[in-house]
Formats: C-alpha cells, sequence, structure tokens
C-alpha cells in the first residue's frame, strides 16, 4: 500500500519548479488514522480532501493527482468541486464498472484501516 511518502521525490521536484505540491494520506490509509468510521466512498473521500484543502487556505483551481483507487476519488473531486479543479491526472486509476471495492469493505481495505493491525501491516509491507 502507498503512502504519501511515496510521493516525497515528486513534490520536492514541483517545489523546484515553482509550484506548491502537497499529498495526502486518504482516511484510513497510509500514515492516516485508523478508525472502523472512516467512510471509505470516492464521493465522501473527495469531500475531506476539498475541507482539506480550504482549511490550508487554497483557494485558487487546483491539479489533482490520483493513483490507484485514489483515481476514482479523484474523478469524483473533479466534477464535485468543478470550479475549484484545473486538472486532473489519473495514474494507473483503478476503475470499476461494478462499484468502488473499498466502499464495500473488501478484505485489503478492511485489513489496513484496522486500529493498531493496519498500521503493523503498512509499516511491515
Amino acid at each position: 500500500m502507498l503512502s504519501s511518502r511515496d510521493f516525497t521525490d515528486v513534490v520536492q521536484l514541483a517545489v523546484k519548479q515553482g509550484y506548491r505540491a502537497i499529498a495526502f494520506d486518504r482516511p484510513g490509509y497510509g500514515y492516516s488514522e485508523r478508525t472502523k468510521n472512516v467512510e471509505t466512498t470516492p464521493i465522501s473521500q473527495a469531500n475531506l480532501i476539498h475541507k482539506a484543502l480550504i482549511e490550508l487556505g487554497i483557494n485558487e483551481p487546483i491539479i489533482l493527482v490520483g493513483h490507484s483507487w485514489s483515481g476514482t476519488m479523484t474523478l469524483s473531486c473533479a466534477l464535485q468541486f468543478s470550479d475549484k479543479v484545473a486538472g486532473i491526472v489519473i495514474l494507473a486509476g483503478a476503475m470499476y464498472k461494478e462499484g468502488y471495492p473499498a466502499e464495500r469493505g473488501d478484505v485489503i481495505s478492511k485489513v489496513v484501516i484496522t486500529p493498531i493491525l493496519g498500521n503493523i501491516i503498512l509499516n511491515t509491507l
């Protein structure tokens, strides 16, 4: 599983080019807090990212980059907040016509968002 730290080099390259770059761990993934009450739908997580950007004082349209399961969340964010999105980039986006696996509680998502166990597995792998 990826965390925002996996994008440290890319963020630093963007900053050197004069851009402001931020990498988020989606709730329940990476190094974020794990709780069983995390809503994992692309729509709810797009809302959380949008709120975080507001709290950071980012008001101008941004370019969103989503990798893997964040690809669907990135599309959701672009659709919900089109006035705040200048563009999107989706890398190896996991798109499912039958729905979003994490939303239904697939095995991998259940394990990585489990308190304590999720931290152990992600930090070990």
